[in-house]
C-alpha cells in the first residue's frame, strides 16, 4: 500500500483514568505507519495534554520520525472530531441512566406479552411492548454489541425474525429513530424517553 493509499482511521473518544493524570480522554490514529496517541483533560478547550508517537516497525524506527509526519497529523481536525466524540459520549450517559433501570421490565414484558398473544393479527400488540422492544434492543446497541437483534432474540425465547419485525415495528411506533440502511443501531426516541419517564414516577407514587 503506496502512501497515497494508506488510510487514516481513528478510534472514538473513550474515557480513561491515568495515575499520573487523573481522569481524561485518549484518541489514537495512525499516521504513516506510526501509532499516535493523545490525551485531553477533561476541561481541555484546545490541543491535547500529552501526544505520544510510536511504531513496531523497525524500517521506521531507524528512518525517525520526519517533520512530514509530524505535519500530517491534523490536530485541529482531531480536536473537532473530540468534541463530537464527547457530545457522543455525553448522550450515550444520559441514555444509559435512562435504558437501565427498565432492561429487566422489558426482558418480561416481551415474554409475557408475546406468550399471552402469539399471533395478534391486525390489531397489533400494545403500545408498552413496542416501548420494551425499544428499550432492550437500544441497550444492545449501547453496548455495542455486534448483533443486538439476536441477543434480543435470545434473552425472549424468540425466533430472530420475530424479534427483527418486532423492531421494525417499534421503529414504525415512533419509539425507536432510523439507523443506517442494513446496519443495525438507533436508540430511544423523545417519545420512548417521555413515556419510561412516566413509568417512574408512575411507580414512585405508588
Amino acid at each position: 500500500m503506496t502512501k497515497q493509499e494508506e488510510p487514516r482511521v481513528h478510534t472514538h473518544a473513550r474515557e480513561e483514568v491515568r495515575p499520573d493524570q487523573g481522569p481524561g480522554y485518549h484518541l489514537q490514529h495512525w499516521y504513516d505507519g506510526w501509532q499516535v496517541d493523545m490525551w485531553w483533560s477533561p476541561n481541555s478547550t484546545g490541543g491535547p495534554s500529552e501526544l505520544r508517537i510510536t511504531t513496531n516497525n523497525p524500517e521506521l524506527i531507524a528512518r525517525g520520525i520526519t517533520t512530514g509526519t509530524l505535519r500530517s497529523i491534523p490536530l485541529a481536525e482531531i480536536s473537532r472530531e473530540l468534541k463530537s466524540d464527547l457530545q457522543r459520549l455525553s448522550r450515550d450517559q444520559d441514555i444509559f441512566h435512562v435504558l437501565d433501570p427498565h432492561t429487566e421490565w422489558a426482558k418480561r414484558h416481551i415474554r409475557q406479552t408475546a406468550s399471552d398473544n402469539p399471533k395478534p393479527g391486525r390489531s397489533g400488540r400494545p403500545e408498552s411492548f413496542h416501548l420494551a422492544v425499544a428499550v432492550l434492543y437500544a441497550w444492545y446497541v449501547l453496548m455495542r454489541e455486534p448483533n443486538p437483534v439476536q441477543d434480543l432474540a435470545e434473552i425472549v425465547s424468540a425466533d430472530r425474525r420475530a424479534a427483527a419485525n418486532w423492531i421494525s415495528l417499534a421503529r414504525k411506533n415512533g419509539m425507536l429513530t432510523e439507523a443506517a440502511e442494513r446496519q443495525s443501531g438507533g436508540t430511544l426516541t423523545d417519545k420512548a424517553v417521555s413515556l419510561l419517564k412516566a413509568m417512574n414516577e408512575i411507580e414512585e407514587t405508588n
